[in-house]
């Protein structure tokens, strides 16, 4: 078990208004919050993604390809490990 005992007036006063002492809720909505961070992370990491994907097709560098070739291409890869 970890005790844990934060020393600001704002966080005090959250805990003491916000959720009425509650450790329950006041853990419920600390656990919730870390769970939409994560969340936004890989959000953000999959938006970075699709405008790298994004700009290379754009600048040619990037061309698509069908379903039936990147079958193919992954299949060859497979071979290879």
């Amino acid at each position: 078990m970890i005790t844990l005992q934060i020393d600001n007036s704002e966080i005090e006063n959250i805990f003491v208004e916000g959720f009425n002492s509650n450790k329950e809720k006041f853990l419920a909505f600390i656990q919730s919050s870390y769970q939409k961070k994560e969340e936004l992370q890989a959000f953000e990491s999959d938006r970075e993604q699709f405008l790298a994907t994004y700009k290379s097709m754009q600048n040619g560098t990037m061309e698509m390809i069908s379903e039936d070739k990147a079958n193919k291409e992954i299949e060859t890869f497979l071979e290879t490990l």
